[in-house]
């Protein structure tokens, strides 16, 4: 099956989910950059299916010198990243730059998921706590594929036995994802909502505070570089200052309703 005619499948499903249920169709135009988008859980904002890829960063940088080059032509110990790829090495502030550009470049408002959208979109959207700290301490131990720690393969991209094979170091027994450093985005099955690498690939910056201190923001979803029961957990939230540029961290955007 091509691209498109995937993208064409998938938005007939989504309008025929939204008729049955009796809301509004879904029409996920894509932007200006080609980016795809699906209307999130209980809400008209509309949620990029895809992470935020290195193409499209490229086109923001273009614009703004001044972001740096951390994010540029990344290469880990002999893996590289191509334009199809999650950018990564890009900070809290650098994410929020690029919603702001894009946005202004559309005429659109564009923001980072908040971190409770992240949790409907992985059917927590009961969680305990005021925080995302606490509702990561609270929470139970369901995965995005079930309730038992057993990957299926090529569920999404987390530390695999292409990883210890490159690196040398510990991957999730007996499980293969096809890459060992980051992949394409849409390499892997979507989730139900229709959203891809919601967990694997680049953990992702979110819009919120991580606690309390107001010092770091919540980062959520599983990485390439993941392989512990903990981290891979739906409800894990890591957390970083907004400065912080990571090998395993990019983001995603929110198109907001008209």
């Amino acid at each position: 099956m091509t691209r498109l005619s995937f993208y064409s499948t998938l938005t007939l499903l989504l309008i025929i989910q939204a008729v049955s249920s009796g809301e509004e169709p879904v029409s996920p135009e894509p932007n200006s950059l080609g980016m795809q988008f699906v209307t999130l859980p209980e809400s008209r904002d509309e949620i990029c299916i895809h992470e935020t890829r290195v193409s499209d960063f490229t086109s923001f940088a273009r614009e703004n010198p001044d972001v740096g080059t951390a994010w540029k032509a990344v290469i880990y110990r002999g893996e590289t990243q191509a334009p199809n790829h999650p950018v990564i090495y890009v900070n809290w502030h650098d994410a929020v730059a690029f919603c702001d550009w894009l946005g202004s470049r559309e005429g659109r408002s564009y923001r980072l998921p908040s971190d409770a959208e992240y949790s409907a979109l992985l059917g927590l959207e009961k969680e305990e706590g005021e925080t995302p700290e606490e509702k990561g301490r609270v929470a139970g131990k369901s995965f995005p594929w079930g309730v038992d720690f057993e990957v299926p393969d090529r569920f999404g991209n987390f530390s695999s036995t292409e990883a210890s094979v490159s690196f040398g170091w510990k991957s999730i027994a007996a499980f293969s994802d096809g890459a060992a450093f980051s992949a394409p985005v849409m390499s892997y099955r979507p989730s139900e909502h229709g959203v891809f690498d919601i967990s694997g690939n680049a953990e992702e910056w979110t819009s919120d505070f991580y606690d309390l201190s107001e010092l770091t923001y919540a980062v959520r979803g599983a990485s390439w570089l993941n392989n512990s029961e903990t981290a891979l957990r739906s409800a894990f939230r890591n957390f970083e200052e907004p400065d912080k540029r990571s090998k395993s961290i990019g983001f995603r955007v929110v198109r907001v309703a008209k």
